[in-house]
C-alpha cells in the first residue's frame, strides 16, 4: 500500500506540487492552519491507499464531514464525505477511528451509519448525467464513507443571488430546472424520492451540467426514529405531508418542491411554508406576472393538497411544456463577483480562465446530515472549463423508453471578457471521464489542448453520452452555446455528426473511429491494433494454457482487427495459440465485462485482453490469479499483480495539431489514422517479470513501426475458415483494415452478424 509520506510535497488544498512550504503558491491554501480534533488529518490515506484526504470542503456538519481527496489510482480529484454525527460519536485518540459516546448513542449512530451506506448502495444504481455520481462507499474507521464526483461550479442558490432581484426570466429558470426533472424521473422509476430539493442541492457546474446533491432519505429515516422533522425540513420547499409522520409521500412530494425551486427563481424569494398556507393559502402566484402556461404549472405543482398535484414527473414537465420548447439562447448575462486570487505559478499548466473566475468545491450528497455548504474555493486551478459570457449546459437525460431534448440553461459567465475572442471547443464522451480507459484517455487529450493553447481556447465536456438520439441532441446544443470545434469520440456518433455537419457548416466536427466525412466533418482514430499486436507478443510468451482471451465490446471492424491483430501477435511468438471471445456489447459496463472475464478464465483462458472501456476484465484477473493487460490507459494500479502492459491511447497529439489547425485557419476535411510512428499508441508498464528477450522484441515492433520496416497485416494471413485474407508478401491497405468482419485463423468462433 502507498505510504502518506509519498505525498508529503502535494498541497492538500488542490493537490499540485508546493514543496515543503505551508501556504501553497497556486490555491494560497495554508496547510498550516490549526485543523479541529474531529477532522482527519491531511495526507491520511483511506480504502488501502486508494485515496489520499486534503481540506475540508465546507464546515463540518452536525452529521458528517465532507473532505477534497485526490484518488491516487486515477490521479483525479473527488469529494469524500464521512459519516461524523458528532452528537453521538467522536475521534479515539488515534485520530482516526469513530467511537460512539455511550452504549445509546452507539445504537443510534450504528442505526444512521446503515442508513448512510444503504442510501449509497441505491444511488450508486443511476447513471444519470443530472444525478450526482456515487463512484464508490466503504467502511473504515468504524465508520462509512462516500465517494463522489468532485465539481466546479455554483450551487443555484449562489447563482440567483447574483442576479439583479435575485430572480431569472421564466425560460431561463425553467431550462434549468427541466434537466433536474428528467433526472428525478429516472429516481421515481426506481421507487426512490429526494425529500430535500431546494436551491442550495442543485449544482450548476462548469462543466456544463445541472446536478441535483444531496438525498434526504436517510435524513428522513432518522428525523423518524428521533420524533424530530427539524433534520428533514426545507421550509418553503417542503409540502405539508412531510410535516407529519404519516404524511401520504411520494413522486408529488418532490414536484411540489421542484415547483418551489422554480416559484423562487422567478419571484426572487422562497414560497411561504406550507404549514402557513394550511388552511387558508394566501399565496397568489397569478400575481407575479408569469406566462399563462408557468402560472397553471406552478399553481398545480405548489397545490397543498397531494392529489391536486400532478402524481408524475412527466405530467408536471408537460404543463411547463404547455407554452413551448426550452428557449436555445440565454435571456440573461449575470456576472460573477470578483474575488482576487494569488498569482499562479509561471510554470504551471495554461488554464483557459480568467484569472478571476472563482471554483467552488462542490461538497456532493449529503445523505445524513442537514445539508451540505457549497464553498468558492479560490484556486484558478479548479477551473475545469472557462466560460464565455453565455455559457448553457447541454443536458440529456433518459426518459421512459426514449430520450428527452437537451436543455440550454444559463450558468457561470466570465468575470470579464478575454482580450481576444477563444476558440470554443467541445469534446462528447460517451463514457465517464473517470473510467480508467478510453473516456479517461480522450478526457487526458483535453488537458493537452488547454495546456498547450492556455486562454487562446475554451473547453468543456458532456460525458456520459449515449450512442442513441441523444448524440445528436447533444452536439447541437453545444454548437449553440457557440463551439467551432467539435470532438465526437465514439463510433456510435457518426452518423447525427454527418447530419449536423451538413446543418451547420460554420461548425468544424472531428468524429473519432468513423469513415464518413463532409466539408466540415473529419475523421481521426488511433492505430489501436499496433498495441493490441503488442500486447499480443507478450501474452504468447506469458501464457501456460497457449488460450487467450478477450473481452469485445461492439462487433465493428475497428473491434475486430483488434482482437486479430492480438491474436497475430501472440502468434508470431507461439503459433499453438487459440483466442476466445466474449462479447458484451457495450463499450463501459464493468458488470458484464467482469462476467465475461470469469466466463474466459472458468473456460480455459489464462491471459485476457479486453476492447472494452472500463478496468474490470484486468480486476477481475487479479482476483482470479490471472494475467490481464490495459486497454486505452495505463491501467496497472487496478491490477498489479495481473498487469503485464497497458496498450495506450495518447490523443494529446492529435487533439493539438486539430486545435492548431483551427485556430490557423489551415483546418480541412479529411482521414486521420494515427498510431506508434505519431505517438498516438505505445505499449507502456511493462511488467518485470516478462522476458527481456520478449520486451527486446516489443521495442524491435516500435521501431519497425515508426520507420515502415515492419508491418504487421503482411500475408500469408487467412481466416479462421481456412480461406486467404493476405495473400504471402502482400501488405494490407488502410481500405482493408478498415472493412474486416471475420477472425483470423486462431480465433475460435464467428463475429456476431457475420453469415
Amino acid at each position: 500500500m502507498t505510504s502518506a509520506n509519498a505525498f508529503t510535497e502535494l498541497c492538500p488544498g488542490c493537490f499540485a506540487e508546493k514543496g515543503t512550504v505551508n501556504i501553497c503558491h497556486r490555491c494560497g491554501y495554508d496547510e498550516g492552519q490549526k485543523r479541529g480534533p474531529l477532522v482527519l488529518a491531511h495526507r491520511t490515506l483511506l480504502h488501502h491507499g486508494q485515496y489520499l484526504i486534503g481540506k475540508v470542503l465546507g464546515k463540518p456538519g452536525g452529521f458528517g464531514i465532507t473532505y477534497l481527496a485526490l484518488d491516487t489510482r486515477l490521479d483525479t480529484r473527488v469529494a469524500i464525505k464521512e459519516y461524523l454525527p458528532r452528537d453521538l460519536a467522536g475521534r479515539d485518540g488515534d485520530h482516526a477511528t469513530i467511537n460512539a459516546h455511550s452504549a445509546e448513542d452507539g445504537e443510534h449512530f450504528r442505526y444512521g451509519l446503515t442508513q448512510f451506506l444503504q442510501e449509497a448502495r441505491t444511488l450508486a444504481q443511476f447513471d444519470h448525467a443530472n444525478i450526482v455520481r456515487v463512484r464508490n462507499f466503504f467502511e473504515e474507521n468504524g465508520t462509512g464513507y462516500l465517494v463522489m464526483d468532485y465539481y466546479d461550479g455554483i450551487t443555484l442558490a449562489g447563482y440567483l443571488a447574483q442576479q439583479p432581484q435575485g430572480k431569472l426570466p421564466e425560460q431561463a429558470a425553467v431550462d434549468i430546472l427541466m434537466p433536474i426533472l428528467d433526472g428525478l424521473r429516472e429516481v421515481h422509476a426506481k421507487n426512490f424520492l429526494h425529500r430535500d430539493i431546494k436551491p442550495q442541492n442543485i449544482y450548476l457546474t462548469t462543466g456544463n451540467r445541472a446536478i441535483l446533491l444531496d438525498f434526504g432519505a436517510a435524513r428522513q429515516a432518522m428525523g423518524e426514529r428521533s420524533r424530530s422533522l427539524s433534520v428533514v425540513l426545507s421550509e418553503g420547499y417542503a409540502p405539508y405531508e412531510q410535516y407529519h409522520r404519516r404524511g401520504v409521500q411520494g413522486p408529488w412530494t418532490d414536484i411540489y418542491a421542484c415547483a418551489a425551486v422554480l416559484f423562487h427563481a422567478v419571484a426572487g424569494e422562497p414560497p411561504p411554508p406550507a404549514t402557513e398556507r394550511i388552511p387558508k393559502d394566501e399565496l397568489d402566484i397569478a400575481t407575479l406576472g408569469l406566462s399563462a402556461s408557468l402560472t397553471k404549472a406552478l399553481q398545480s405543482g405548489m397545490a397543498t393538497d397531494h392529489n391536486k398535484r400532478p402524481q408524475r414527473m412527466k405530467d408536471f414537465q408537460a404543463l411547463l411544456l404547455e407554452g413551448g420548447e426550452p428557449s436555445k439562447t440565454t435571456e440573461v448575462e449575470p456576472k460573477l463577483k470578483r474575488v482576487d486570487l494569488p498569482a499562479p505559478d509561471k510554470s504551471a499548466p495554461s488554464q483557459s480562465v480568467s484569472p478571476t473566475q472563482v471554483g467552488l468545491a462542490l461538497a456532493l450528497l449529503f445523505l445524513v446530515s442537514i445539508g451540505i455548504a457549497m464553498l468558492v474555493n479560490a484556486n484558478k486551478e479548479d477551473q475545469k472549463t472557462a466560460t464565455g459570457p453565455n455559457i448553457a449546459a447541454s443536458v440529456t437525460a433518459a426518459t421512459g423508453n426514449g430520450i428527452a431534448a437537451p436543455i440550454t440553461a444559463p450558468l457561470i459567465p466570465a468575470a470579464a471578457a478575454p482580450k481576444a475572442e477563444p476558440l470554443k471547443i467541445a469534446f462528447v464522451y460517451v463514457g465517464p471521464v473517470g473510467d480508467g480507459g478510453w473516456t479517461f484517455a480522450h478526457e487526458n487529450g483535453r488537458k493537452a489542448i488547454e495546456k498547450k493553447f492556455g486562454d487562446k481556447v475554451i473547453t468543456s465536456y458532456v460525458e456520459k453520452v449515449p450512442e442513441s438520439a441523444d448524440a445528436e441532441r447533444v452536439i447541437r446544443d453545444m454548437a449553440r452555446q457557440g463551439n467551432k470545434l467539435i470532438f465526437g469520440t465514439t463510433f456510435g456518433y457518426m452518423e447525427p455528426m454527418l447530419k449536423l455537419a451538413n446543418e451547420l457548416k460554420d461548425v468544424k466536427f472531428e468524429h473519432a473511429t468513423g469513415y464518413k466525412t463532409t466539408a466540415n466533418l473529419r475523421t481521426y482514430d488511433s492505430r489501436g491494433y499496433e498495441g493490441a499486436y503488442m500486447a499480443g507478443v507478450i501474452a504468447g510468451k506469458m501464457t501456460k494454457s497457449d488460450t487467450l482471451g478477450v473481452v469485445a465490446s461492439i462487433p465493428i471492424p475497428e473491434v475486430i482487427r483488434n482482437i486479430n491483430s492480438f491474436t497475430l501477435g501472440a502468434q508470431s511468438v507461439n503459433p499453438k495459440i487459440k483466442t476466445r471471445v466474449v462479447w458484451v456489447n457495450e463499450w463501459f459496463n464493468p458488470p458484464k465485462e467482469t462476467e465475461a472475464a470469469t466466463a474466459l478464465i472458468n473456460g480455459g483462458a489464462d491471459v485476457l485482453f479486453q476492447n472494452t472501456d472500463s478496468s474490470a476484465v484486468l480486476q477481475t484477473a487479479e482476483k482470479m490469479n490471472k494475467r490481464a493487460f490495459g486497454w486505452d490507459s495505463d491501467m496497472t494500479a487496478y491490477g498489479p499483480k495481473a498487469h503485464l502492459a497497458s496498450a495506450v491511447n495518447n490523443w494529446g497529439p492529435y487533439y493539438i495539431k486539430a486545435t492548431k489547425d483551427a485556430l490557423d485557419g489551415k483546418w480541412a476535411t479529411g482521414q486521420v489514422w494515427w498510431g506508434v510512428k505519431e505517438g498516438a499508441i505505445d505499449l507502456v508498464s511493462i511488467a518485470a517479470d516478462v522476458p527481456e528477450d520478449t520486451k527486446k522484441r516489443i521495442d524491435e515492433v516500435k521501431a519497425g513501426l515508426k520507420n515502415g520496416s515492419f508491418a504487421i497485416w503482411k500475408g500469408p494471413i487467412m481466416d479462421n475458415t481456412g480461406k486467404d485474407l493476405l495473400a504471402k508478401d502482400v501488405v494490407a491497405d488502410d481500405k482493408f483494415l478498415g472493412g474486416l468482419k471475420t477472425y483470423v485463423k486462431g480465433v475460435e468462433g464467428k463475429v456476431p452478424g457475420s453469415k
